[in-house]
């Protein structure tokens, strides 16, 4: 695929309208089932939270990111694959503005499997060293970051804020 070049002031001054093109055109060579796999939602939403923050140089690479993934499902096609292949695109596009999107207060789905991972990991370790009898052997860590990272998913879930 080959990349095309945007310029700084047309990523500056046009990039929502640039985005909504694109998207008008997915949208048209695509049907829902394929939509939903390239995560054309999440592309329009993160175009939106990118465009709203300054200085707007600094965002420029994240706005190039966004094109080139919609540029991609434009000149290719994107329909038949399976979702790991989606979900590869996304990263390779898409993944640099994840820092941005948790800044405004958005998470993303089944973070709550670390959480789990996290405090399974804690209670093991203190349990195979014994400090685990002083609360006698109750995977509290566990329970506890199980639960945080459920309700946190369900509160994002509930704003709207459900990558």
């Amino acid at each position: 695929m080959e990349q095309k070049y945007y310029s700084d002031k047309v990523l500056d001054d046009k990039f929502i309208e640039l985005v909504d093109k694109k998207i008008e055109e997915i949208c048209a060579s695509y049907g829902t089932k394929t939509l939903s796999k390239i995560g054309i939602n999440e592309v329009l939403l993160r175009s939106r939270v990118v465009c709203k923050h300054k200085p707007k140089s600094k965002h420029r690479h994240l706005k190039r990111g966004i094109l080139d993934y919609l540029d991609y499902h434009i000149e290719e096609d994107s329909n038949g694959h399976s979702l790991k292949y989606y979900l590869g695109l996304k990263q390779e596009f898409l993944v640099h503005s994840n820092y941005l999107m948790e800044q405004e207060g958005f998470r993303h789905r089944r973070v709550w499997i670390w959480h789990f991972l996290v405090g399974l990991t804690l209670d093991s370790v203190l349990i195979y060293n014994d400090i685990a009898e002083s609360y006698f052997n109750v995977p509290v860590f566990f329970i506890l970051s199980f639960v945080i990272g459920l309700f946190k998913e369900h509160s994002a879930k509930k704003k709207g804020k459900l990558l």
